[in-house]
């Protein structure tokens, strides 16, 4: 599973891009497949690619059916054990 991310580009240079994600995370992202991209620009990110451009109206779409918010990874809880100590 990826999870992808939409942030605001801070500053784009060498290929990459620095992403402000909602809750004043930055993450660096490589810019390659958007060769104009601008600071400003809303974008997509997944897999550490920006992957495309975000118009502000599919913004408050996405929102709206429930694009979790962006932010430090989730932790990923331990899997279940069995009776005798294993996993299932």
């Amino acid at each position: 599973m990826c999870q992808t991310s939409i942030g605001r580009v801070v500053a784009v240079e060498d290929g990459q891009a620095v992403v402000d994600l909602d809750g004043g995370v930055r993450r660096r992202a490589m810019s390659l497949m958007i060769p104009d991209l601008a600071p400003g620009d809303l974008v997509l990110i997944g897999l550490g690619t920006v992957l495309g451009r975000v118009d502000p109206e599919d913004r408050d779409v996405l929102d709206t059916i429930g694009l979790p918010p962006a932010g430090p990874p989730a932790a990923i809880p331990a899997p279940p054990t069995d009776t005798l100590g294993g996993t299932r």
